[in-house]
């Protein structure tokens, strides 16, 4: 059965883990509604890595004020993921270098860590395979459309 998921329910327990509804979805649509801003880069696990930092813009309700996520360099796959609730940090998203599989020319993460600080749980997402599909379309993913710093 379909339901829709908004307001206060989106940012409760998935399925009694520490992922919300809400983090699944600023996962997969890539901050939606959220101004991105390039900060320093900085290492993570002895990799290089990419560090943004995305807030909501104003007319966007969100429970975090800012989201924080270092990507690995050479995989693009997040490392690191921290996500702050009225500037304090609040839960702490994590994948080990080891946990970076690998599927033709497609990287992803196989275990994901999700730490709730305030509750001292945590929850792991375990991907058991992948199957790329080559026909992605270029409006969803086109890598001419990325931002390459000069």
């Amino acid at each position: 059965r379909v339901r829709r998921v908004s307001g206060e329910f989106a940012d409760g327990v998935l399925l009694g883990t520490d992922f919300s509804y809400n983090d699944f979805k600023q996962l997969q649509s890539a901050f939606g509604g959220f101004s991105a801003a390039q900060l320093d880069p900085e290492t993570v696990a002895q990799r290089p890595a990419w560090v943004l930092s995305f807030k909501p813009v104003p007319d966007v309700k969100s429970a975090y004020t800012e989201v924080r996520t270092w990507v690995d360099q050479k995989t693009c796959v997040p490392l690191k993921t921290d996500f702050y609730e009225a500037g304090k940090l609040r839960k702490q998203l994590s994948v080990s270098v080891e946990a970076i599989k690998r599927v033709d020319n497609y990287w992803y993460p196989a275990i994901i860590e999700m730490r709730d600080l305030a509750s001292g749980s945590q929850s792991t997402l375990r991907v058991l395979g992948l199957l790329p599909d080559d026909k992605l379309a270029s409006r969803h993913f086109n890598p001419k459309l990325f931002y390459m710093p000069g």
